[in-house]
């Protein structure tokens, strides 16, 4: 508990008008038990969004202004992130819309459905291609049960485990 709480402060803290690259972002993903549907929020510091997208395309991309720019960060997003459920099978992320937010800029993904079957594994190498020392933390919100993954340039795929049956 007391991991979380320091973590929690050091976000809190570095996001307060800090004029770096942060190289960390956070993602929360949610099971709708309504629909099925997988519900991602990806949380990136709007500064290394913009480095990124200098980056990957080009020096005068304006993460700001530019609708379209934003659409392929998500895009890139897309690309880097993905779920797998059991028997191996890869869901496929749909962009469901972007913002900023103070200090984040934010992406909004959803799988059509997860059906009946249980995520078991993850891959995020969301700008671990441009940043080898970028972070990429994950949060599962799984009935009153939240699991964490770590994401550092070395991992691939990570197994997502909870302790009840679904």
């Amino acid at each position: 508990m007391n991991t979380k709480l320091l973590i929690m402060s050091l976000l809190f803290v570095s996001s307060s008008g800090v004029a770096h690259q942060l190289k960390s972002a956070k993602t929360t993903v949610h099971i709708n038990r309504v629909n099925g549907h997988v519900e991602v929020l990806h949380r990136y510091y709007v500064h290394d969004v913009e480095h990124a997208a200098e980056v990957l395309f080009g020096t005068n991309t304006d993460i700001f202004t530019n609708m379209e720019a934003q659409k392929r960060f998500a895009d890139y997003v897309s690309e880097h992130v993905h779920f797998k459920v059991a028997g191996g099978k890869r869901l496929s992320l749909v962009n469901l819309g972007t913002h900023i937010d103070g200090p984040f800029f934010i992406v909004y993904q959803e799988t059509q459905s997860s059906g009946k079957h249980a995520i078991v594994s993850m891959q995020n190498r969301v700008l671990q291609d441009i940043w080898p020392e970028q972070i990429n933390m994950v949060y599962f919100e799984e009935k009153n049960s939240i699991r964490s993954l770590h994401f550092d340039k070395g991992d691939d795929w990570l197994p997502i485990i909870f302790n009840e049956a679904r």
